[in-house]
Formats: structure tokens, sequence, C-alpha cells
């Protein structure tokens, strides 16, 4: 299945989705217990925003390389699907928001 879905996006986008999702959902869980919602969504969006961004940059820098839209499009879906997990798990195990 992860060959089908590599061949059809590619195996980069794939990263950059989860890469991104990761950070931006390990960034939250570690702000759930200690800040509201919107200091959990706020510190997730902006982790996963740098990693993107940085990701970008050091491509454009590089000769072999270049931006890519495509990938920053990927980067953030992986953080809308973190944010997503982290408003159902805030609302599940932290009380309703």
């Amino acid at each position: 299945m992860f060959k089908k879905l590599a061949k059809k996006i590619g195996r980069d986008k794939i990263y950059h989705f989860g890469i991104c999702f990761i950070i931006s959902l390990i960034t939250g869980v570690i702000m759930l217990p200690i800040t509201n919602l919107f200091g959990v969504l706020f510190s997730s969006f902006m982790s996963g925003t740098g990693a993107a961004l940085a990701k970008e940059y050091g491509d454009k820098c590089s000769p072999t390389n270049k931006w890519d839209w495509k990938d920053v499009i990927a980067d953030y879906i992986g953080i809308g699907f973190a944010i997503l997990i982290l408003v159902v798990l805030k609302w599940c195990f932290w009380g309703r928001m």
C-alpha cells in the first residue's frame, strides 16, 4: 500500500507530511497538560511551520535542489492532521474546551 501511495504522490511528500505531523503532535502533546487549547494549537502550528520552512529554505540553498510549494502543502497537511488529533485529545482527556 505504501509503495502505491509513494508512486502516486511521491515518497518525498509522504516524508514531509510525516515529519511535520510528528513534530507538531509531539509539541502539542507536551503542551496539553500545561496550557490552554490556544497555547497547545499555537505551539504545535509554529513548531511544524518552523520545521517546514527550515527544510524548504535548506532545499532552496542547495545547488541540487529547489524550493517546492508542493512540499510545503504536504507539510501543512501534516500539521493540520496533528492539530485535529490534538483537539480531539484535549476534548476527550483534558475536559471540554
